[in-house]
Protein backbone atom coordinates (compact mmCIF):
# COMPACT_ATOMS: atom_id res chain seq x y z
CA UNK A 1 0.00 0.00 0.00
CA UNK A 2 1.40 3.61 -0.66
CA UNK A 3 0.29 6.90 1.31
CA UNK A 4 0.38 10.10 0.00
CA UNK A 5 -0.28 13.33 2.36
CA UNK A 6 -0.54 16.33 0.07
CA UNK A 7 -2.17 19.82 -0.10
CA UNK A 8 -3.56 21.30 -3.05
CA UNK A 9 -0.71 23.78 -3.96
CA UNK A 10 1.44 23.09 -6.88
CA UNK A 11 4.31 21.87 -4.74
CA UNK A 12 1.73 18.65 -3.30
CA UNK A 13 -0.07 17.96 -7.05
CA UNK A 14 3.89 18.22 -8.39
CA UNK A 15 4.32 15.45 -5.76
CA UNK A 16 1.21 13.15 -6.03
CA UNK A 17 2.00 12.86 -9.72
CA UNK A 18 5.68 12.09 -9.38
CA UNK A 19 4.53 9.40 -6.41
CA UNK A 20 1.93 8.02 -8.45
CA UNK A 21 3.90 7.66 -11.38
CA UNK A 22 6.91 5.84 -9.72
CA UNK A 23 4.14 3.45 -7.93
CA UNK A 24 2.80 2.75 -10.83
CA UNK A 25 6.06 2.19 -12.67
CA UNK A 26 7.05 -0.23 -10.08
CA UNK A 27 4.18 -2.51 -10.33
CA UNK A 28 4.63 -2.48 -14.31
CA UNK A 29 1.87 -0.93 -15.68
CA UNK A 30 2.83 0.79 -19.31
CA UNK A 31 3.26 4.58 -19.91
CA UNK A 32 -0.57 5.52 -21.26
CA UNK A 33 -2.02 3.22 -18.17
CA UNK A 34 0.02 5.51 -16.10
CA UNK A 35 -0.64 8.67 -17.55
CA UNK A 36 -4.21 8.37 -17.43
CA UNK A 37 -4.68 7.26 -13.99
CA UNK A 38 -2.35 9.91 -12.89
CA UNK A 39 -4.73 12.41 -14.67
CA UNK A 40 -7.50 10.80 -13.28
CA UNK A 41 -6.43 11.08 -9.87
CA UNK A 42 -5.26 14.82 -10.22
CA UNK A 43 -8.80 15.00 -11.86
CA UNK A 44 -10.03 14.18 -8.08
CA UNK A 45 -7.85 15.78 -6.33
CA UNK A 46 -8.26 19.27 -8.09
CA UNK A 47 -11.94 18.66 -7.81
CA UNK A 48 -11.85 18.57 -3.93
CA UNK A 49 -9.63 21.70 -3.65
CA UNK A 50 -11.97 23.39 -6.12
CA UNK A 51 -15.11 22.17 -4.71
CA UNK A 52 -14.62 20.94 -0.94
CA UNK A 53 -12.36 23.39 0.02
CA UNK A 54 -13.63 26.36 -1.96
CA UNK A 55 -9.94 27.04 -3.59
CA UNK A 56 -8.01 26.82 -0.20
CA UNK A 57 -4.69 25.33 -1.67
CA UNK A 58 -3.91 24.70 1.94
CA UNK A 59 -6.33 22.14 2.59
CA UNK A 60 -4.92 18.54 3.43
CA UNK A 61 -5.48 15.07 1.35
CA UNK A 62 -4.88 11.83 1.54
CA UNK A 63 -4.34 9.24 -1.26
CA UNK A 64 -4.36 5.74 -0.24
CA UNK A 65 -3.47 3.26 -3.17
CA UNK A 66 -3.33 -0.82 -3.06
CA UNK A 67 -3.50 -3.39 -5.41
CA UNK A 68 -5.23 -6.38 -5.27
CA UNK A 69 -4.36 -8.46 -8.12
CA UNK A 70 -5.20 -7.23 -11.25
CA UNK A 71 -6.68 -4.44 -9.71
CA UNK A 72 -5.77 -1.31 -7.90
CA UNK A 73 -7.51 0.38 -5.68
CA UNK A 74 -7.66 4.48 -4.64
CA UNK A 75 -8.89 6.50 -1.49
CA UNK A 76 -8.96 10.03 -1.68
CA UNK A 77 -9.82 11.70 1.70
CA UNK A 78 -10.06 15.10 2.70
CA UNK A 79 -10.94 17.28 5.89
CA UNK A 80 -13.22 19.54 3.86
CA UNK A 81 -17.30 20.16 5.40
CA UNK A 82 -18.91 17.09 4.48
CA UNK A 83 -20.33 17.18 0.75
CA UNK A 84 -24.15 17.73 0.31
CA UNK A 85 -24.50 13.99 -1.57
CA UNK A 86 -26.25 15.61 -5.04
CA UNK A 87 -25.25 13.14 -7.88
CA UNK A 88 -21.74 14.82 -9.65
CA UNK A 89 -23.03 16.02 -13.18
CA UNK A 90 -20.83 13.59 -15.84
CA UNK A 91 -21.35 15.86 -18.90
CA UNK A 92 -19.31 14.45 -21.92
CA UNK A 93 -16.97 17.41 -23.88
CA UNK A 94 -18.71 20.05 -25.40
CA UNK A 95 -17.86 22.98 -27.53
CA UNK A 96 -17.17 26.57 -25.21
CA UNK A 97 -17.10 24.63 -22.42
CA UNK A 98 -14.76 25.66 -19.55
CA UNK A 99 -14.63 23.42 -16.77
CA UNK A 100 -16.45 20.60 -15.80
CA UNK A 101 -14.38 17.91 -17.43
CA UNK A 102 -13.18 16.50 -14.28
CA UNK A 103 -16.06 13.70 -13.46
CA UNK A 104 -15.71 12.74 -17.19
CA UNK A 105 -12.21 12.00 -17.31
CA UNK A 106 -11.98 9.75 -13.64
CA UNK A 107 -15.36 8.01 -15.28
CA UNK A 108 -13.71 7.79 -18.39
CA UNK A 109 -10.70 6.03 -16.93
CA UNK A 110 -11.58 4.00 -13.80
CA UNK A 111 -13.89 1.34 -13.52
CA UNK A 112 -15.69 2.66 -10.63
CA UNK A 113 -15.45 6.10 -8.95
CA UNK A 114 -17.81 6.70 -6.21
CA UNK A 115 -18.35 8.26 -2.58
CA UNK A 116 -16.96 6.63 0.25
CA UNK A 117 -17.54 6.51 3.80
CA UNK A 118 -15.05 8.53 5.92
CA UNK A 119 -13.40 7.86 8.82
CA UNK A 120 -14.93 8.74 12.05
CA UNK A 121 -17.60 10.62 10.19
CA UNK A 122 -15.14 13.79 8.97
CA UNK A 123 -14.82 15.29 5.86
CA UNK A 124 -15.06 13.19 2.16
CA UNK A 125 -14.06 10.10 0.79
CA UNK A 126 -13.69 9.28 -3.43
CA UNK A 127 -13.16 5.62 -4.03
CA UNK A 128 -11.48 4.55 -7.76
CA UNK A 129 -10.37 1.37 -9.14
CA UNK A 130 -8.76 0.40 -12.29
CA UNK A 131 -8.26 -3.17 -13.56
CA UNK A 132 -4.90 -3.28 -15.21
CA UNK A 133 -4.04 -5.98 -17.84
CA UNK A 134 0.21 -5.72 -16.74
CA UNK A 135 -0.47 -6.36 -13.70
CA UNK A 136 -2.44 -9.82 -14.08
CA UNK A 137 1.48 -11.20 -15.56
CA UNK A 138 3.11 -10.35 -12.81
CA UNK A 139 0.83 -11.91 -10.21
CA UNK A 140 0.81 -15.05 -12.34
CA UNK A 141 4.79 -14.68 -12.62
CA UNK A 142 5.25 -13.72 -8.35
CA UNK A 143 2.77 -16.83 -7.69
CA UNK A 144 4.23 -19.34 -10.18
Amino acid sequence: MQEICFTGDEAGFRDLRQRVRRWLDALGCNSSETAEIVLAVQEAAANVVRHAYGGDLSGRLVLRIRREGDRLLFRLADYAPEADGRPWPCLPPGEGRCGGWGVYLMRRIMDRVECGTPVAGEGNVLEMSKRVDGLVMRVQHESG
